[in-house]
């Protein structure tokens, strides 16, 4: 996955809180990450991007430590795995969070 499949302005569909539905990220702002890309829309609103990171089918709270793990829609269709984390995180900190979570995977796995 590159940066190039989302630009300033689109409209990613991040299908959190699947009990108020559905909400629309407007990109305003994107960073390319060594694992993922983080973007930024309207009214605070964050999504972190790792390329590893499978869709899902159902949003998943509180997975590994993150607020929640769920699938956003690019307006091309693709569906992409996503993680919300704190509102005040940047990209270096979804990056650190995304390596903890890594290596919590492995263990797991070992």
């Amino acid at each position: 996955m590159t940066d190039e499949i989302i630009t300033i302005g689109d409209e990613i569909t991040h299908l959190c809180h699947l009990e108020e539905g559905q909400h629309r990220l407007i990109v305003t702002h994107i960073e390319r990450g060594r694992y993922g890309l983080y973007c930024e829309g309207e009214h605070l609103q964050r999504t972190y991007l790792p390329y590893e990171l499978p869709p899902v089918e159902q949003c998943d709270y509180d997975w590994y430590g993150w607020y929640h793990r769920c699938t956003d829609i690019l307006p091309n269709g693709m569906r992409l795995g996503s993680l919300c984390g704190d509102r005040d995180w940047k990209l270096t900190d979804y990056e650190r969070e995304w390596e903890r979570t890594v290596a919590e995977l492995r263990k797991e796995t070992a």
